[in-house]
């Protein structure tokens, strides 16, 4: 059988969303981890969405809760939607019921201010990572993102003029409400150490599929998804529905045990 060559480091697939979680919690947890033993800290960039809850509630329970020194960690956002901190549709929200809230010590959190207008919210975001990286672009030792049913990622979106911004965050709109929201850039997603996807369900095996195995000038490359490529590792958990359309013979991995 011919070996298929994915457009990523590591494509590790698991048998359920459950599995997928476990593995991807285990990996995020070793690399928060082994950086830590190099440096004084640490920086995650995280997502909102309905797959990466289930995640952060098993990186708040035992042993991830405690193999992470929390309070070297900073937390930041992906993206935002234009609400209030407490409202439902907030991804600070989401982070802070599911994730912060549950940590034995709370790390040092920079969230994006979804309750001011998403241009001045994109602009105090730029300068708050400006500021704390000592630069124009951030450099997140992590990056979790999950991927819609569109192949957008953060707050991208397929055409948006956002996909090429040169800067660190930007003001974008959604097709769906709350339509305006503010985003880091691919400009300052793929300045990362490592970027990591977490995506389940057969209803994006065809993209995950066209992204991954899609051969070169495909126009499907041109999904959001796809133009993430970080200067560091990029790995995609998947369950086997999404991996369902993956080309027999593709290089993936087995979760570990």
């Amino acid at each position: 059988m011919q070996t298929h060559r994915l457009a990523a480091d590591r494509v590790v697939v698991a048998e359920g969303p459950t599995e997928s979680v476990e593995a991807a919690a285990r990996d995020i947890a070793d690399t928060l981890s082994r950086r830590l033993t190099a440096q004084p800290t640490v920086s995650i960039a995280l997502s909102g969405g309905t797959t990466p809850g289930p995640l952060y509630v098993r990186l708040a329970a035992a042993p991830y809760r405690h193999l992470i020194d929390w309070s070297r960690v900073q937390v930041f956002w992906c993206d935002e939607r234009c609400v209030a901190p407490n409202d439902p549709a907030s991804n600070y929200r989401l982070v802070t019921e599911t994730l912060l809230a549950d940590l034995p010590r709370m790390p040092e959190v920079h969230r994006m201010k979804g309750e001011l207008p998403a241009g001045l919210a994109a602009q105090a975001y730029a300068r708050e990572l400006a500021e704390v990286f000592r630069g124009p672009l951030p450099w997140f030792d992590l990056v979790l993102l999950g991927m819609g049913g569109d192949g957008h990622v953060a707050s991208l979106f397929p055409r948006s003029p956002q996909l090429v911004a040169s800067r660190s965050v930007v003001a974008t709109k959604s097709p769906l409400p709350p339509h305006l929201r503010i985003s880091l850039t691919l400009k300052a997603i793929n300045a990362a150490h490592e970027v990591v996807f977490l995506v389940h369900g057969g209803q994006k095996a065809d993209i995950v599929a066209a992204i991954l195995a899609g051969p070169e000038g495909d126009p499907a490359r041109n999904y959001p998804a796809a133009r993430v490529r970080p200067e560091g590792r990029l790995t995609w958990f998947l369950d086997r529905a999404a991996a369902g359309s993956l080309p027999a013979g593709a290089m993936i991995e087995q979760p570990r045990t």
